[in-house]
């Protein structure tokens, strides 16, 4: 087991925020995964710098470029090597070349592709180059490339319970907010997805996966959105599936339904409680499956269930598709709907802002008397 990388706050906050360090940096110099220190920034509660978008001139980059190397570049503007790659890539101003052949002998490849069983990835950064780089040098000197499976053999991967209540929310979960695909075409790996502002999203995302394989959290990118991977194995093949539909064996049972619909909230939803009372709100392109779940909730006895064109697709450019909504808003179907789906609700503030919505609105509800308690359960 590594040992645990022992920093203080003092020290880290110090780092981080008054030297205005990057996480990368902080990491090279305790010599630790930028994972870690990520975590401990979570940890002590120190918040998450928000990278600034770099402004610079077409006319300017190139009058560096062409008399600084790429590193002073970074420095100046205060960011990473990948955006000022990406900035020439915009402007379209020609990339210098800085390729050179790798040589690795056979018997060294042996050593820690086979016998010390390193990824292709950790072997570059071993000899300073990029994956596929060490994947041609396998190639070139005979050893067969593992596929994914055996090559995320690092990170035990553990069959999904079984349970359908868990199936269930995290189809609903999957469908309102996760990307999953395969690791490669054919292979065995499954790989879940996600980027997010909210601290709140990515713990949730590793409380639902890491018992059943690795979780990656990678430092935020320019937007502040944090990228999380997680890696599966063929039990998660149910994830696999995005259509705009839920399925029967979801759709014909209650606890299933409000499993689904739970995951749904966790990911596309909001409960809110303002000075005009309290709401439950979804919106997404899903038509069919708000649609659905509006019908649903009618036969649970959630009567006032609002479904509908939230936004046109010619209204927005950034638009993909029309908008659709599934709003709750009466007292009386909202208290209903909070008991109904309060237990399967996994997201920490989706927990919180429900909890807040039920005590205002009964609150409301003792103040202006507008509905008997024991309606609600009828």
């Amino acid at each position: 087991m590594r040992k645990k990388i022992k920093i203080s706050k003092s020290k880290l906050k110090k780092l981080y925020k008054e030297k205005g360090l990057s996480i990368y940096e902080i990491a090279k110099i305790l010599d630790c995964g930028n994972k870690t220190i990520w975590r401990r920034l979570h940890e002590f509660n120190i918040g998450i710098r928000i990278p600034k978008r770099v402004k610079i001139s077409k006319e300017e980059l190139k009058k560096l470029y062409t008399k600084i190397p790429t590193t002073e570049i970074t420095k100046k503007y205060g960011c990473s090597r990948s955006t000022i790659l990406r900035k020439l890539h915009e402007f379209n101003l020609p990339v210098r070349s800085t390729y050179k052949y790798i040589r690795i002998n056979k018997d060294k490849l042996e050593e820690l592709y086979i016998k010390q069983r390193k990824s292709a990835e950790k072997i570059a950064q071993i000899f300073n180059c990029n994956y596929g780089t060490i994947l041609n040098r396998l190639r070139d000197v005979g050893i067969k490339i593992r596929d994914s499976s055996e090559a995320h053999i690092k990170y035990p991967k553990n069959n999904f319970s079984g349970n359908l209540l868990e199936k269930a929310y995290l189809i609903g979960f999957r469908l309102g907010d996760l990307y999953v695909g395969r690791y490669e075409k054919g292979g065995k790996t499954i790989v879940v997805q996600c980027a997010s502002t909210k601290l709140e999203q990515i713990e949730l995302i590793k409380k639902l996966f890491q018992k059943y394989g690795y979780v990656r959290v990678n430092d935020s990118n320019e937007k502040g959105r944090v990228p999380v991977c997680v890696a599966l194995n063929e039990s998660f093949n149910f994830l696999l599936k995005k259509n705009d539909e839920i399925e029967e064996w979801i759709i014909s049972d209650d606890k299933y339904f409000l499993a689904f619909l739970a995951g749904y909230i966790d990911a596309e939803g909001c409960i809110l409680t303002n000075s005009k009372g309290s709401s439950i709100r979804i919106r997404s392109y899903d038509k069919n499956i708000l649609e659905e779940s509006t019908k649903k909730l009618k036969s649970l006895g959630i009567l006032d269930v609002d479904f509908g064109l939230e936004i046109k697709k010619e209204d927005r450019e950034d638009l993909s598709k029309d908008v659709w909504r599934l709003g709750v808003y009466s007292k009386k179907s909202l208290l209903k709907l909070f008991d109904l789906i309060e237990d399967f609700i996994h997201h920490e503030k989706r927990k919180r802002d429900l909890e807040n919505a039920k005590q205002s609105t009964i609150r409301r509800n003792i103040k202006y008397g507008n509905i008997r308690m024991s309606e609600v359960y009828k």
